[in-house]
């Protein structure tokens, strides 16, 4: 009691005793206050972020509400005038229910980029406030609801990056008023509805990605046609039916067409021997009718044709050897009918997949040319002939299926000049003699199937 009464002996004291017990209450709240407003709306995701991460992460912890502004916080970059015009923190493990409306008062943002940072909850509507932005990048979260159409009102945006959460509704066709929108990704999500044809109209557009939306249907919209700066358009594993539009012949910047596991059905169009810049067609596991047009011939740049798990017809077209940067030819599992063209010998394809068509004739010699060849499947035709000793000459071949044809006369023993191959499959033929010593000697092959012939001596030294 002694020292109360002395502590308060003058009025000074008493009140230096409350200013300080004042100052020390209310001491985080002055620190914020003295924040720029951009600051505070910063640490609204902060508050909400989990406090474990928090202090854990070198990212967050570095930012001080005592900072007069945030542009010293690690993933922040400011303009001259101390704006916040990037924040980009992505893998940085927030753990968000929801992404906070306060983050729209950043009104000079440019850049916001919270990639894999585990936030749930919807998009807010408000961020179609964020005029600024050139890109957006909410990608890899657990993201649900539907895509805000008021995103559309962000015409300065570059790049959006929805893909990889769990968003669902339609894609808006207020999208097509991003008029300087160059990268769209919206794969892996659970949307649903058609593709709007207003899309066609994002001609600075170079990538569209909606695969990975199993529930998006309806037909591909033939204004897609007008997208000349694409080079990439992928909607593989949807709903997608109806044709592909002949439109996409327009396409002379295309470099992938990504298009497979879905309801598409029809020809495939002559048009895309048009796009003389693809790369990989990848149009497998569809309903796609006819034959292959000859025209992609033209596609001198092609790397990769998977046309397979199609209902195609007709022959391999001859033309296809003209595809000179050709590594991967996969049209196996369709209805095509005619002999192997042996002009296929001039690619230097590391893969080549013809199995389970209805292909007639003899296995063509010059394939031996293809040395490059690691993959050789013809099983389940209707081949006959012998098989041409000079397969010896594809040293770096790994697997070989021929099982399921009519071919006869003996095993080369030329395959012992194949030193890499692993799996040898010769069943269900009309092969005879014996099986060469020089198959057995063979030290990576792990894999000889050769029932089903009528091969004559023993196996003893398999």
């Amino acid at each position: 009691m002694e020292l109360k009464r002395l502590y308060f002996a003058t009025p000074t004291a008493a009140f230096l005793f409350m200013f300080f017990l004042c100052f020390s209450l209310s001491f985080t709240a002055l620190e914020v206050e003295c924040l720029s407003s951009d600051g505070q709306a910063l640490l609204s995701l902060l508050s909400a972020a989990d406090p474990y991460y928090k202090k854990s992460s070198p990212v967050l912890s570095s930012w001080n509400p005592s900072n007069p502004t945030p542009c010293s916080w690690q993933g922040v970059t400011c303009s001259p005038q101390e704006r916040v015009i990037s924040l980009s923190i992505p893998d940085t493990f927030l753990n968000l229910s929801s992404l906070p409306s306060d983050l729209s008062s950043l009104s000079s943002l440019q850049l916001l980029n919270l990639s894999s940072t585990n936030i749930s909850g919807s998009i807010p509507p408000s961020f179609g406030s964020l005029t600024q932005l050139r890109l957006l990048d909410l990608s890899s979260n657990s993201l649900s609801g539907p895509i805000p159409s008021e995103l559309g009102k962000l015409t300065l945006l570059q790049f959006l990056f929805l893909n990889s959460n769990r968003l669902t509704g339609a894609i808006p066709q207020q999208l097509a008023n991003l008029s300087s929108l160059q990268v769209l990704c919206l794969q892996d999500n659970l949307l649903n509805g058609s593709i709007p044809m207003q899309l066609g109209s994002l001609i600075s557009l170079q990538q569209l990605r909606i695969g990975g939306n199993p529930y998006l249907t309806g037909e591909i919209p033939p204004q897609l046609g007008l997208l000349t700066n694409l080079t990439t358009f992928g909607a593989a594993a949807t709903g997608l039916s109806g044709v592909i539009p002949p439109t996409f012949g327009n396409l002379i910047n295309l470099q992938t067409l990504a298009l497979y596991d879905t309801e598409v059905f029809g020809s495939i169009p002559s048009e895309l021997g048009l796009c003389s810049e693809m790369r990989n067609l990848y149009l497998h596991m569809n309903k796609l009718t006819g034959p292959i047009p000859p025209e992609l011939g033209k596609l001198q740049k092609l790397t990769s044709m998977l046309l397979w798990g199609n209902s195609l017809s007709g022959s391999i077209p001859p033309e296809l050897s003209n595809c000179s940067s050709l590594v991967v030819l996969d049209v196996s599992a369709n209805d095509l009918s005619g002999e192997i063209p042996g002009d296929l010998g001039k690619l230097d394809v590391l893969q080549l997949h013809l199995s389970d068509n209805a292909l007639t004739g003899s296995i063509p010699w010059r394939l031996s040319n293809c040395t490059s060849l690691i993959a050789l499947q013809l099983d389940k035709n209707q081949l006959s002939g012998l098989i041409p000793g000079q397969i010896g000459e594809l040293k770096n071949l790994q697997s070989f299926f021929l099982w399921g044809n009519s071919v006869s006369g003996t095993i080369p023993p030329e395959f012992g000049n194949c030193t890499e191959l692993y799996a040898l499959d010769l069943s269900r033929n009309k092969l005879t003699g014996s099986i060469p010593e020089e198959v057995f000697g063979l030290k990576k092959l792990s894999k000889l199937l050769l029932l089903g012939n009528s091969l004559t001596g023993n196996c003893h030294a398999v």
